[in-house]
């Protein structure tokens, strides 16, 4: 298991990482999408970290993904279904 930064949207780097062998690939999303802005650093994009574990399936079917969210942020309970 690795836990992964977004590359800042490089999929080479996701690719690399997702096809070295791991068994679970892992990049926290940190908190809801309204509240990305004012908890993340602005160049870390709640899609983008999406986009990332997409990406890492796409590469690698076998590979689980998995995120971590941080709650009690301001978080209304519709948006941290799932």
């Amino acid at each position: 298991e690795a836990l992964v930064p977004d590359f800042k949207g490089d999929s080479y780097c996701v690719k690399e990482v997702a096809t070295s062998g791991l068994d679970v690939y892992a990049h926290n999303i940190e908190t809801v999408e309204r509240l990305t802005p004012s908890v993340r650093d602005r160049r870390a994009g709640y899609r983008q970290s999406l986009r990332t574990l997409e990406l890492a399936k796409e590469y690698c079917s076998s590979l689980l993904t998995k995120s971590s969210i941080m709650l009690g942020l301001g978080e209304q309970d519709a948006e941290d279904d799932g």
